[in-house]
């Protein structure tokens, strides 16, 4: 319900949104849910076992710009 609210409060589809996130769990979810997830991987992390993939996974947001 929590991902619901970016379309019914922004108007913007699920598949035009990019989520990034520091945690495993929460990238998988959104992924799963429809969003494009990029999982910020400071600590080099192992993904989960749970439905969803990164769109891709990145060490840091520096770069942010060329992310997007």
């Amino acid at each position: 319900e929590v991902y619901d609210l970016v379309e019914r409060k922004t108007g913007i589809k699920k598949d035009k949104v990019t989520f990034f996130s520091s945690n495993a769990w929460d990238m998988h979810a959104a992924a799963n849910y429809g969003f494009k997830t990029i999982w910020v991987n400071r600590f080099e992390g192992k993904l989960e076992k749970l439905p969803g993939e990164p769109s891709a996974i990145e060490k840091s947001l520096n770069n942010i710009d060329e992310i997007l």
